[in-house]
């Protein structure tokens, strides 16, 4: 995009080094993520032995279900009394179905809920590696209708005072526009750079229309009256749309600026996270 003032250069914040190391602890985030929230997906293939658990857990008495049923159930016709027996396995085992249909209801939407936590961060940091390193680039995103004084002029220069202006939007990014506008403003910048091995069908190729409908089945999510039902497919397919878009968003910026990933700092932040989950897991 043209420059708002080509008479004005401002600085770059980051260097290519910095903000290739930047780049490469956004990539070990969003695989720390999607390794995450994957197996969060692995759950619901043992749905049968939760739902023989929590059947045998009230036919047992653990849960005192068969107590709270004794004083309520009571036959229609005195002369045919029922089996309590029977009732309460009947009851339980429907209790056993919906609890399996429960969590992976929950499960499904936590997915869809953390994986557009990661998104939304990883374009979030992307615009700002992006402005770091070519902020002549976006000065056309600062208003021009901005007040500024004389003492600011005069103390700041015009560089000093436009470098402001676009450190208060930069950092303003992520509390203002939703994931799919800072999606649209990124790539005004810069060219989307795809995935190579995703064909243009590839549910997992990036595509805006496909962020906007990942974005508003969050929002249902999260602001709706109640968990809306999405199968376990569904939240699958979408985590791995919203991870890809992730990496998307990186993988452009850093090809938009010949950025170099740090493949020993990966190594170095990969140790570090098993390490810590090591330790964690030994408490």
């Amino acid at each position: 995009m043209t420059d708002a003032n080509p008479k004005v250069k401002l600085q770059p914040t980051c260097d290519r080094l910095e903000a290739g190391r930047r780049c490469t602890a956004t990539v070990h985030r969003i695989t720390i993520s999607q390794a995450i929230v994957s197996s969060a997906l692995e759950v619901p293939k043992v749905s049968n032995t939760l739902a023989k658990e929590v059947l045998r857990s009230h036919l047992s008495g653990e849960t005192g279900l068969a107590e709270a049923l004794s004083g309520l159930i009571v036959p229609i016709d005195p002369a045919k009394p029922f089996d309590p027996a029977k009732s309460l396995e009947l009851i339980a085992e429907g209790i056993a179905k919906q609890t399996v249909v429960n969590v992976e209801t929950v499960i499904a939407a936590a997915v869809v809920v953390l994986s557009h936590s990661t998104a939304d961060d990883i374009f979030t940091d992307a615009l700002k590696i992006a402005i770091d390193v070519d902020p002549n680039g976006w000065l056309s995103e600062v208003s021009q209708n901005n007040k500024v004084t004389l003492k600011q002029m005069s103390e700041e220069g015009v560089e000093g005072v436009l470098a402001g202006a676009l450190r208060s939007f930069r950092n303003r990014l992520g509390r203002k526009e939703s994931l799919p506008s800072r999606a649209e403003l990124l790539f005004r910048h810069i060219k989307i750079l795809h995935n190579s091995i995703f064909e243009a069908k590839d549910p997992r190729r990036f595509k805006l229309a496909l962020l906007k409908g990942a974005d508003d089945l969050r929002v249902k999510i999260v602001h709706g009256t109640g968990l809306p039902k999405i199968d376990i497919d569904h939240s699958k397919s979408t985590m791995l749309f919203l991870h890809e878009a992730a990496f998307t968003a990186i993988r452009s910026v850093g090809g938009a600026f010949n950025l170099p990933l740090d493949m020993e700092y990966f190594k170095q932040l990969a140790t570090n996270a098993a390490a810590t989950a090591f330790v964690e897991g030994s408490d």
